[in-house]
């Protein structure tokens, strides 16, 4: 037996050696570039690939283009070349062949090489391996989704105090707290009967003018409607926590599934009370520090819906307004008229003790009487006058006009009309009080 034969021999027993733990082996002469192909494997059968060539690399180029999935052919033109296989090292390429229409992880690994003398075959292996390297892939987008929930969740902590992932089916819960959101992402509270427990808690510490809101926003029929129909749903309260109630803010969103509900309490304090302090800020006179002409607007509206309700309680309008205050600012200057304007909110203020006063224009005041003043209505009024005409006579201190009309429901469609006739009764008291000066 000669040399050549005996290569043959030892090439044929390495592949059958190498067949039962592989899909296939090629053999290759890496000094004349010459290979042989072996495979056991039924599914290779439809590649229709030569047992053997005279050149493994510009064949395995070829037949890529047949039968690997086209964005890994680049393998096998670009990566799997002579010198590469050369370097005397280890190396494993993976790649999908297309068998039977479908792409199929396999990998192919170079287990020895050589170039001169007797070391001089390069034998590499294909096996599939696309179960376990799919396996891997998903076991990779799981673990990538489960660092992107983190991520999330711990970017929500940063927002929420405490996050609910509800199934509406079952009523099971799953509770996320940003106290210890670190240690519980992988272990959250869990539990079950989700809208009955919350319900129960809400009757221990939501504030109770808020109790009926927050129980029909935990209606969970209602509140699935309501999703399915709109991204985010939220309702906001107050909590009772030691002396002062904390506002808080329940948002809900529907999960993608459609059967999981996300429910997520915020802390939203600080915000409402930094809204209201604007919100006052915005209503306040600067100069007298009673309400202005905006928030008396608001204050008819909301009294005007109870006029329509029929739930408004006897009240009345009082129209003020201060005489001389334009020669005051002709002759002594804006100042002294701001002093006069300040003095003459202090006498309306201290009169109508019990009632809101309203800043409504340059000289213009209202104030809207119920309860005690409206009781008192017409000594009050008369305070005003009498105090005003004494002002005259000592030719000192500030004379304010004034006129009142109560709402009279058989005579009063709106809120408005009260206070027309009430300004009528000022400008004409406003003419009184100029006869008497002129005295």
């Amino acid at each position: 037996m000669n040399k050549e034969t005996d290569n043959r021999t030892i090439i044929t027993r390495i592949a059958e050696a190498f067949l039962g733990a592989f899909s296939s082996i090629y053999i290759v002469n890496s000094d004349t570039n010459e290979y042989q192909w072996y495979s056991i494997n039924p599914e290779f059968n439809s590649l229709q690939i030569e047992q053997s060539g005279q050149d493994f690399f510009v064949n395995m180029a070829r037949d890529a283009r047949q039968v690997v999935y086209e964005e890994d052919q680049h393998i096998f033109t670009e990566d799997i070349q002579k010198e590469t296989l050369t370097e005397g090292r280890e190396k494993e390429f993976i790649y999908r062949l297309m068998i039977d229409g479908k792409p199929l992880y396999h990998s192919m690994r170079l287990i020895k090489g050589g170039i001169h003398g007797e070391d001089n075959y390069f034998i590499l292996t294909v096996r599939n391996i696309d179960a376990e390297h799919r396996a891997m892939l998903e076991r990779k987008k799981l673990e990538e989704e489960t660092k992107l929930f983190n991520q999330v969740a711990v970017s929500l902590a940063r927002v929420y105090d405490v996050i609910y992932y509800v199934n509406t089916e079952t009523n099971e819960y799953s509770e996320f707290s940003s106290s210890n959101l670190l240690e519980v992402l992988l272990k959250p509270a869990q539990g079950t009967n989700f809208f009955e427990k919350l319900k129960g808690d809400a009757q221990l510490v939501v504030y109770p003018q808020d109790m009926e809101k927050v129980l029909a926003f935990l209606e969970k029929d209602t509140l699935m409607e309501r999703l399915k129909s709109s991204a985010l749903n939220s309702v906001e309260y107050r909590l009772q926590m030691g002396r002062q109630p904390v506002y808080v803010r329940l948002s809900g969103m529907l999960a993608g599934d459609g059967v999981h509900v996300i429910l997520c309490v915020e802390n939203i304090d600080e915000e409402i009370r930094v809204l209201n302090e604007a919100n006052e800020k915005a209503r306040k006179d600067s100069l007298t520090g009673v309400r202005n002409k905006y928030a008396y607007f608001e204050e008819e509206n909301l009294l005007q819906r109870h006029v329509e309700n029929g739930d408004a309680p006897p009240f009345g309008i009082a129209v003020f307004d201060l005489n001389n205050l334009k020669i005051t600012n002709d002759t002594q200057g804006h100042a002294v008229g701001d002093e006069l304007i300040i003095a003459a909110c202090g006498l309306i203020c201290d009169t109508f003790k019990h009632s809101p006063v309203f800043r409504i224009g340059g000289d213009e005041f209202a104030a809207i009487l119920s309860g005690q003043d409206y009781e008192n209505r017409e000594s009050l009024i008369r305070t005003i006058r009498e105090t005003s005409l004494a002002h005259i006579k000592q030719k000192a201190g500030v004379v304010v006009a004034s006129g009142f009309a109560q709402f009279d429901p058989r005579e009063d469609h709106t809120v408005a009309d009260a206070f027309k006739r009430a300004d009528e009764q000022m400008y004409r008291n406003k003419k009184e009080l100029k006869s008497a000066a002129s005295i």
